[in-house]
């Protein structure tokens, strides 16, 4: 390429007569030879050492002997990559485009006047590009940690027990190595079956029904004595020997602590808390699983409660959310209270498990017994078969309502949850005259069909002669136990 230094100067001719043509005079007696392409003329360098002469145009040297010759134009020194920018380096063998042409410092031109990016310097600029998207992920990965750990802490998970009520828990013979711990061994074992935990993704397409289900309204202020209302799942409320005892109250749009991950059927949703008698005796919480016990329920009817009564540990939860200590009994399995005359509930067995959070089992489950108007109840609560229906029965002397678990049920789950065969067999362990299938069709915790519970049930409980009662949700139900046909109402609906 020639120098643009000195036009018409050859550059690399070869031979004798390219030495002589590469030779120049500079004025002194000094023969010079012209520089490859790059270097400066000696025209070109004697203009630098005057002071005279139209700035980079050199003075003609004295003398008739000297040959005029053609005028070097000095190109502009290219302006620094500091005006421009950092990283401006030409890469060797391309031409630096600068500030004053197309493109900017740090790029080469291209065919066609399109830079390009030098290789150094783009090379910089891709781990600089890395090392803020790794940041802005382990950014976001500190975020999510420390907003999961302050969620957590959030009223909605209550308490864990602390000071006098946990020395008394320490004091139970069912807490064993810092956890309540079952009479008989039960154990998840949903993880070795051949799909385990991704039995979520296995899920069929009747787990919840299409359409809504039909709710009945009543008025719950003015509910008769000796009647009861189902709500769906495992709420329902009782009026015996006049009062009122409301069982695992959740009236939400649903259950888990994880916005819109299980939702309440299409029409369950139907009550409130504003729609519960304006006094309410007793609350029973079977254990403080988010399906039984919801914070927002518990809060608004506070006002209206007399007591609570639960198992271990569950009363640091209801602390948290306001309740004063004189409105919560907590009873060890065994435990009798006999708040008022005529009135005497029973905190007794159950199989199952505990937790709000990431510890479990620091609180007990349970299942109830209600003595009151005459009458002798049991709720299970949530919980797996096991030998303790048979001696509750015996010690009890029978019942005449019971509302047992029937639903959520899955094969891992055989030890923490009653299927509904199991159902029909506690009934007749407990020597139930009227049993009522509860922890249905309001949630799809499990993986079976919605009203696979209930199809189940009935079906074994004509098999074994077991007065089962499937009233709709909302309908108002006679405590002495029924005797009639209850009709089929999930039958016909997807």
């Amino acid at each position: 390429m020639a120098s643009e230094y000195a036009p018409g100067t050859p550059s690399g001719t070869g031979g004798p007569a390219g030495a002589r043509a590469a030779e120049d005079s500079c004025g002194d007696g000094r023969k010079t030879p012209a520089a490859a392409a790059g270097s400066v003329p000696c025209a070109l360098e004697a203009s630098r050492k005057s002071p005279s002469g139209p700035a980079g145009v050199p003075e003609p040297p004295a003398g008739p002997e000297a040959a005029p010759q053609p005028a070097a134009k000095e190109a502009p020194a290219p302006p620094s990559c500091a005006e421009n920018g950092p990283g401006a380096d030409p890469e060797p063998g391309g031409e630096t485009v600068h500030g004053g042409e197309p493109g900017v410092c740090g790029m080469k031109a291209e065919a066609g006047g399109i830079p390009r990016k030098a290789g150094k310097n783009g090379k910089r600029r891709l781990v600089r590009m890395l090392l803020l998207i790794v940041g802005v992920v382990a950014g976001l990965a500190v975020l999510s940690v420390c907003g999961g750990s302050l969620y957590l802490r959030s009223a909605r998970f209550g308490a864990l027990p602390q000071g006098e009520r946990l020395a008394r828990i320490e004091r139970s013979p069912n807490w064993r190595d810092g956890e309540f711990r079952n009479l008989e061994p039960a154990r998840d074992t949903s993880a070795e079956s051949p799909r385990g935990r991704f039995d979520f993704f296995f899920r069929g397409d009747r787990t919840a029904p299409k359409d809504p289900l039909p709710v009945v309204e009543t008025d719950l202020k003015n509910l008769p004595d000796g009647e009861f209302v189902w709500f769906g799942h495992s709420n329902f409320l009782i009026v015996l020997g006049g009062r009122t005892f409301l069982v695992d109250p959740v009236f939400a749009g649903g259950i888990s602590p994880i916005p819109f991950a299980v939702k309440t059927y299409g029409g369950t949703h139907s009550y409130g808390p504003e729609d519960l008698p304006d006094r309410i005796d007793y609350v029973l919480l079977s254990h403080d699983h988010h399906d039984h016990v919801d914070h927002k329920t518990l809060k608004a009817i506070m006002p209206r409660v007399g007591k609570v009564v639960c198992g271990l540990g569950v009363g640091a939860h209801l602390e948290r959310w306001g309740y004063p200590p004189e409105k919560i009994v907590e009873g060890d399995w065994g435990d009798v209270f006999e708040p008022e005359e005529g009135v005497r509930i029973a905190v007794e067995t159950a199989r199952h498990f505990s937790g709000r959070g990431l510890k479990w089992n620091q609180s007990l489950w349970a299942s109830f017994v209600v003595e009151a108007g005459g009458k002798r109840l049991f709720y299970s609560g949530d919980g797996g078969y096991g030998r303790h229906f048979a001696a509750l029965g015996t010690k009890w002397g029978g019942f005449d309502l019971a509302f047992l678990e029937d639903g959520q049920y899955d094969l891992g789950w055989r030890d923490i949850h009653l299927s509904p065969e199991e159902t029909v067999q506690a009934a007749l362990d407990l020597n139930a005259k009227g049993t009522v299938p509860v922890h249905n069709s309001k949630y799809s915790i499990s993986y079976h069909d919605w009203d696979d519970p209930l199809v189940r049930a009935r079906k074994a409980a004509r098999d074994r002669g077991v007065n089962l009662m499937t009233p709709l949700m909302g309908e108002r139900v006679k405590v002495a136990g029924e005797d009639r046909e209850f009709p089929a109402w999930w039958e016909g609906r997807e």
